[in-house]
């Protein structure tokens, strides 16, 4: 259901205004709410990079200095990057973490979505990538992509995946729990495929709230949602896991944070 016509005008004020253009149509209906924006970082292993005989000072965000770092991991005998596609399936990550790096705004983004523009230059280029990773055995072998999560981390915090893709913030885990030192830890944005404007642009679009047309208690999903956007739970997101909030208004008590 629309959300502008459930959540309160000032509620939705206070949120990220890239995403809520985003995920507005041309007759102004909202029909999704942002929870928290992706930083779009990625996490990388030092001790297996630097083991592999990669320069960690000249090691860039750039296509061709991580396809070069990905080949020194995999003829080391390590793992290059922890996500799971065991099949060569394309996952919807892909689309949605990697194709705004393709576009100078949102709006221009949303309108390419909404018209499906799926076979068109910039799907094919971001799909090429994605087979290269895949093709190349740069991507974990072993897991299966539709149970990427019960091996995601564990991969990279046993010590046996170089990167970490995909992560929505620079909180992880497995680095927090000890199982890896931060002073092991490398972060970065995320690599560059597209050249457009938002490809510099961080945090990234996110991920949405929405009210399903169907729901018997629109009323209580619109007043949930008021409460995960509200500055209370919004300031307890970015305070415990480290997220980008989507609620503007919320600044982190402690800046090291």
């Amino acid at each position: 259901q629309p959300v502008n016509k459930l959540v309160p005008a000032a509620t939705l004020k206070k949120l990220n205004q890239g995403t809520i253009t985003a995920n507005t149509d041309a007759d102004g209906n909202l029909w999704g709410v942002p929870f928290f924006n992706d930083t779009n970082y990625v996490i990388y292993n030092k001790d297996i990079l630097q083991k592999a005989g990669v320069d960690l000072k000249k090691l860039t965000n750039t296509w061709e200095s991580f396809i070069a770092a990905c080949e020194k991991v995999k003829q080391a005998g390590k793992v290059p990057i922890s996500f799971a596609n065991k099949e060569g399936i394309i996952h919807e990550f892909w689309l949605l973490d990697m194709m705004y790096q393709y576009f100078d705004t949102e709006k221009q983004m949303a309108d390419y979505f909404v018209a499906n523009n799926f076979n068109e230059p910039k799907m094919k280029d971001a799909m090429a990538k994605y087979k290269y990773l895949y093709d190349k055995g740069y991507q974990d072998p072993a897991g299966e992509t539709l149970d990427f999560a019960s091996n995601y981390y564990s991969k990279f915090s046993s010590g046996e995946a170089a990167f970490l893709w995909f992560i929505n913030s620079m909180y992880v885990s497995v680095v927090k729990e000890g199982q890896i030192s931060e002073d092991r830890i490398g972060y970065m944005p995320h690599i560059l495929f597209g050249k457009g404007a938002l490809a510099k642009k961080v945090p990234g679009l996110g991920y949405c709230l929405v009210v399903s047309n169907w729901t018997k208690y629109p009323k209580q999903a619109a007043k949930a949602i008021e409460y995960f956007v509200s500055d209370k739970w919004q300031g307890r997101m970015l305070e415990k896991y480290g997220v980008v909030p989507a609620n503007v208004t919320v600044k982190a008590k402690n800046p090291s944070a």
